[in-house]
């Protein structure tokens, strides 16, 4: 298969995944921004709550980052080649803000460490 088509097969799932798991981290950070300003401190439960799930999320974007790296490395060897098309560099852009996106999620597993609960 030729690394056009890979990159076309792969493309519309990274998209997607990038939205749902942006989606997911964002309202993460809403919660964690509503648990630490929270009168009386935080509900009992949200600091494991919000912890786990941003970091099962940054799993997700590691694992993904990791699952995709050769299809990169295909895409880079072909720049300035034939084989190279307008449409790698979005592929490499998308790509490449899965690593803030991850950056993000363990921000927010920090912070929601260092939440206090209520007594």
């Amino acid at each position: 298969m030729s690394t056009s088509q890979q990159v076309t097969d792969a493309a519309t799932e990274l998209g997607l995944l990038l939205a749902i798991i942006a989606l997911f981290t964002g309202a993460l950070s809403s919660t964690l921004q509503s648990e630490s300003t929270r009168q009386g401190g935080a509900h009992k439960g949200a600091r494991r709550r919000i912890m786990g799930l941003s970091i099962a999320l940054a799993l997700v974007s590691i694992a993904s980052i990791l699952s995709l790296l050769s299809l990169v490395r295909l895409v880079i060897d072909s720049h300035g080649t034939r084989a190279w098309e307008p449409a790698f560099w979005v592929f490499l852009l998308v790509y490449l803000l899965l690593i803030p996106l991850c950056i993000w999620q363990v921000i927010i597993a920090f912070g929601a460490s260092r939440l206090i609960s209520e007594a």
